[in-house]
């Protein structure tokens, strides 16, 4: 079951980049994010009251590391998300969001020092040795004479947003549940996205 599971989050964190990608042009980024997420909150409220028997009150430090939370891994992460996806493609975008592990070690070793391996080191200058091949089709020193294009610029600031929401997780997930975690920061970056999503859809039917 646990190698199925594994498929299958796979399977369908691949099928993001296919479904945006649709979406991408069509619907605006905002709008797109809060109706993705308006969906996946209402769900995982269902979950936590199932699993918990109630939504658990949060206080304090707690609050604020959610809101952190909501605003890195839900409201910049979907913008960047959609935005990119509107310029490049799905198979770009998802090769450059493939760093993420290799970049959430790499400052988990930095602001947890935690211990950076050689082997993991080695893997750390593989994958980014990889995605500049990918971004810059095999000529790195491209780079250089064009820069990286605006689309790639916001797929990398996926993975920024990713990691601060991953390393703003360790503390909650050290108090709560993981399904309650994810909840709360989906419910917040709900909450933040439905403001401009609001405000761009009366714009346009202006």
């Amino acid at each position: 079951m646990t190698y199925l599971k594994l498929l299958l989050t796979a399977f369908f964190w691949g099928g993001t980049f296919i479904a945006g990608k649709g979406l991408a042009g069509h619907v605006h980024p905002f709008c797109a994010a809060f109706l993705r997420f308006s969906i996946a909150s209402l769900f995982l409220v269902i979950l936590v009251i199932k699993q918990e028997g109630r939504l658990l009150r949060i206080y304090g430090r707690d609050a604020l590391l959610i809101f952190l939370s909501g605003l890195t891994g839900v409201f910049a992460y979907n913008l960047f998300f959609f935005s990119g996806l509107t310029i490049i493609n799905a198979n770009r975008a998802a090769l450059i969001i493939a760093t993420n592990p290799i970049f959430i070690s790499l400052f988990s070793a930095v602001i947890f020092k935690e211990r950076l391996t050689p082997l993991k080191f080695l893997g750390l200058v593989l994958s980014v040795s990889g995605a500049l091949i990918i971004i810059t089709g095999g000529d790195i020193s491209r780079i250089y004479k064009t820069g990286i294009s605006r689309g790639e610029m916001a797929i990398f600031g996926c993975v920024l947003s990713w990691v601060s929401y991953s390393l703003l997780g360790r503390p909650l997930t050290g108090r709560f549940s993981a399904l309650v975690s994810v909840c709360y920061s989906s419910l917040a970056g709900t909450l933040m996205l439905f403001f401009p999503a609001v405000s761009k859809t009366l714009n346009t039917t202006k």
